[in-house]
């Protein structure tokens, strides 16, 4: 909102209204910092748009306009297209969190912060527009479901986990019942490197079936909120 009424608090803004003496790139440090330098110009953000596989279309919309914001809402008002590298998501999604992930990186530089290094970021723009892409499906297909008891002879394996896009690591968290919902045992572990939420899921049931063994349960009744993580284990996938 702030970005697309031309009120962010940028170097070069705060120069031409006299509260500060310096408004050079506190990222890059080569040009004077505006909403369209921070998002569009600076060389980190051209090589992290060009790494998304958009640098086109950005192209494109800034050829249109000088100004920073109309060329954001240029980009928000075109027709849906799903990202090249990752289909399901529309890029004005991308743009979104790409936008916001680089106002956050600049936030770092400026409040002696420790920003992730340049190669992660685009890893984790696409992780947070597809937690948020996922979270969204769910909301609109939201079913309220409880616990359900596993059939006669089987335990109830209830697997999950976080991921955090930033520095690309997660927690995982496993628990057993019985038929009855009573607790037999459970398990959590760090995980220090990981690539996204699908595989700290998927390190989050490897995790739980590891246990199940070794409680000696091998009839075991799987249970996890990641539906792509149930859907590649459904249909047998590699």
């Amino acid at each position: 909102w702030r970005t697309l009424h031309g009120i962010l608090p940028l170097k070069s803004i705060l120069t031409n209204r006299h509260i500060s003496s310096v408004g050079a790139c506190p990222i890059c440090h080569r040009e004077a910092e505006d909403i369209k330098h921070l998002i569009f110009d600076c060389f980190h953000a051209r090589e992290l748009w060009n790494r998304l596989g958009i640098m086109d279309i950005v192209k494109e919309a800034m050829a249109l306009d000088r100004s920073g914001s109309v060329v954001l809402e240029n980009l928000f008002l075109a027709d849906p297209r799903p990202l090249p590298l990752k289909p399901n998501l529309d890029i004005k999604q991308v743009l979104a969190v790409g936008s916001w992930y680089l106002w956050w990186i600049r936030r770092q530089f400026t409040h002696n912060g420790s920003p992730p290094p340049t190669f992660k970021w685009p890893m984790s723009v696409l992780a947070i527009a597809n937690n948020y892409h996922q979270v969204n499906e769910k909301m609109m297909n939201t079913t309220v479901e409880k616990w359900r008891i596993p059939e006669p002879r089987f335990v109830k394996l209830n697997v999950d986990a976080s991921f955090d896009p930033d520095f690309l690591r997660g927690t995982t968290g496993a628990v057993i019942r019985d038929k009855k919902g009573k607790f037999i045992a459970a398990c959590n572990a760090r995980l220090d490197m990981v690539q996204d939420v699908l595989s700290a899921e998927a390190l989050a049931l490897k995790h739980g079936l590891f246990l199940a063994e070794s409680m000696g349960c091998n009839r075991v009744v799987m249970s996890s909120d990641n539906s792509e993580l149930i859907e590649i284990m459904k249909n047998e996938r590699p």
